[in-house]
């Protein structure tokens, strides 16, 4: 395996983004994210972001690019070096196939490669999907909250954006939790979301409850999902 280009399937390759990938691929996070045109991160600032540092990832199934990500070298609050994930995308074509996965591991390789302990980034509390892949699928922790974040650079219109702290911990297999501390319900199948009335409700719930939740000293390690029910909750854990 080499730094450029990863075989992962017979179909799917993982490399570093070319020029043309960094153009096809803040179109697809665009787009994916729901961005307004001010909000499109330019594809120059991207291949600057390479050069001083930043992770960049294509997928791509033959031609096709079907997934992307990017990560720039930052520094945590004590001043330790770690990566800040600023974008992760998959072409709906290609989804609940591996693909965003396959891209975090490939980011988690290099990573540690270049010294990187530690992957931090943010999500939106109501995606279901996402959230499953990081806490479950990597093994990656809720360890904060951010409310509106972007409250003056943004314009959400009537619903708040808020945002989870995801921290990966690249070299250390995750703490054993020492108690449960209890379930947040997450809008999933059974909820509809159509109205910005019930978007905010759910928004405004789960800000409260995963809040109170890590103000308890827990964090949240997993997503449980009822395909029955079509309800969902994360799951917060104390750790060691």
């Amino acid at each position: 395996m080499t730094l450029s280009r990863v075989m992962v399937t017979d179909e799917l390759v993982i490399r570093t983004a070319t020029a043309s990938d960094m153009v096809l691929g803040t179109e697809l996070l665009a787009d994916s994210l729901g961005f307004a045109e001010t909000d499109r991160i330019p594809p120059w600032l991207v291949q600057d972001a390479q050069e001083g540092g930043a992770i960049t990832l294509a997928a791509t199934s033959g031609d096709d690019l079907v997934g992307f990500s990017l990560a720039l070298p930052a520094l945590s609050a004590s001043g330790d070096p770690e990566l800040l994930s600023c974008g992760l995308a998959v072409a709906p074509s290609h989804r609940c196939r591996g693909v965003g996965r396959s891209l975090k591991l490939e980011q988690r390789v290099r990573a540690l490669r270049r010294g990187f302990r530690t992957i931090r980034w943010r999500a939106d509390p109501l995606n279901v999907a996402g959230l499953h892949l990081y806490l479950d699928g990597l093994g990656a922790r809720v360890v904060g909250y951010r409310t509106e974040l972007y409250a003056g650079v943004r314009d959400d219109g009537a619903i708040p954006h808020d945002d989870v702290e995801v921290e990966w911990r690249l070299d250390q297999e995750p703490t054993a939790p020492t108690s449960a501390a209890g379930l947040v319900e997450l809008p999933w199948k059974g909820a509809s979301l159509e109205s910005d009335e019930r978007r905010r409700t759910w928004r405004l719930t789960v800000r409260a409850e995963i809040v109170a939740a890590l103000a308890a000293g827990s964090s949240g390690v997993g997503v449980d999902r009822d395909p029955a029910s079509g309800r969902a909750w994360m799951r917060f854990e104390v750790e060691r």
